[in-house]
């Protein structure tokens, strides 16, 4: 019984650091909507991996679509999920973690910084070429338009956010990554502890 009893009170205490998680990631407005991330409605179409948590709204989801669908042809959008990430940035739920729109900068992790681009991010890719990217009215094969990563950077900012700049940092909580990670993490570690004890 009394065994019973402490596993309760050990799963109660997971399930309780998941949501302290959770909320504390929730706590920062978002940069478009200017609320905190909820479930979109109606449901966003280009930015579809946001639908169950997001920072943006339908009409920023045509915006960023149309700006994607601009950028690069339709049969390579699939192809390269992080720059179709990249573009959806305003309505991923970790948004208010990595922009700083005091300094209108927003901060990538270099590990999806590394997806994205390459393991070389100080050195021109050539992973888009056979795609081209459609930047103003020209088209542009990117090895040969920018010769890092953070050139590109530079030059393509995410739909909605002109005027920011960006930088790329070691990974840690306030930089963006695409990944669930917090919640996970928090409730990884407690789960180790309480299959340890």
């Amino acid at each position: 019984m009394k065994s019973g009893m402490t596993n309760i009170i050990k799963l109660s205490s997971i399930l309780l650091i998941g949501l302290i998680t959770t909320q504390v990631i929730a706590d920062d407005l978002c940069y478009l909507s200017q609320k905190k991330s909820e479930k979109a409605f109606p449901s966003l179409i280009k930015c579809y991996k946001s639908n169950s948590d997001s920072c943006c709204v339908s009409a920023h989801d045509s915006e960023i679509g149309s700006e994607i669908d601009s950028f690069l042809s339709s049969s390579c959008v699939r192809r390269f999920a992080e720059i179709e990430f990249y573009f959806c940035y305003g309505c991923h739920y970790t948004e208010p973690k990595s922009t700083n729109s005091t300094a209108n900068t927003i901060t990538l992790c270099k590990s999806f910084v590394e997806r994205l681009w390459g393991s070389d991010i100080n050195s021109p890719t050539e992973k888009f070429d056979h795609c081209g990217f459609k930047v103003g009215s020209n088209i542009e094969i990117p090895s040969k338009k920018w010769a890092s990563a953070s050139a590109f950077f530079a030059d393509v900012l995410p739909p909605l956010f002109s005027g920011f700049s960006i930088q790329i940092a070691d990974d840690d909580k306030n930089c963006f990554n695409t990944a669930p990670g917090h919640t996970l993490v928090a409730l990884g570690v407690a789960l180790v502890a309480y299959l340890t004890v």
